[in-house]
């Protein structure tokens, strides 16, 4: 059992070296790093223990399965495919804590039996990082200055007016607490939106780029 931090003990430095695990395998592109855009390789490299954005569960769930002894599943009616069945949520526990990772059903078009991985979030197990400034050193160390402090963000774009991530775009987002589980997390908030405008073309177009399994 990992100890908890006190001053600059052990669980201090168990924190640090967790955070600076588990951000170095977001592969977020440090500040002042341009992102390609959807459809580019640019968010082919965000992950979070191996779970990347825009996998589906299937490759998501092959991911899990070698660091999970079990993965909850939620799964529907795909919304462009009925006679299919897509996922909604896969929810693992992790070594380092639970992995939660939500999905959007693909729009009309070939992939439209399937979905996309838009939401990856882990809740950190307090026993393995303790000290949320560890948690905060352990990521400004790996990133530099974050792009916004509060909330605490690092993101693939800038919005155009400062003061955070532009709306549409991935940012990995820290959320430490002193007394709750700290929280990492890793988002495309507009992948709905693009889906929606590929719909209404008719699936003529794909936003998603080409995704392999792993970390």
């Amino acid at each position: 059992m990992a100890e908890r931090a006190s001053g600059c003990g052990k669980g201090t430095m168990r924190a640090a070296a967790l955070a600076a695990g588990l951000l170095a395998g977001s592969g977020l592109a440090p500040p002042g790093t341009a992102w390609a855009g959807a459809g580019s390789s640019g968010p082919g490299r965000f992950a979070i223990m191996g779970v990347r954005l825009y996998m589906t569960a299937a490759q998501a769930a092959a991911v899990l399965r070698v660091q999970a002894p079990a993965i909850g599943r939620t799964t529907h009616a795909c919304a462009a495919a009925p006679a299919a069945r897509c996922t909604g949520l896969l929810r693992a526990r992790v070594p380092d804590g639970v992995l939660t990772v939500r999905f959007l059903d693909n729009p009309p078009g070939p992939a439209a039996a399937s979905e996309t991985a838009w939401r990856i979030t882990l809740q950190l197990d307090p026993r393995q990082a303790a000290d949320p400034r560890a948690l905060r050193a352990g990521a400004e160390a790996h990133y530099g200055a974050p792009s916004s402090r509060r909330p605490l963000l690092w993101c693939a774009a800038p919005a155009p007016t400062g003061g955070g991530c532009a709306a549409d775009r991935p940012r990995l987002r820290l959320t430490d607490a002193t007394n709750a589980p700290s929280v990492l997390r890793l988002s495309d908030p507009g992948l709905a939106a693009r889906n929606a405008r590929q719909g209404a073309i008719g699936g003529r177009s794909s936003p998603l780029p080409a995704v392999a399994p792993g970390g």
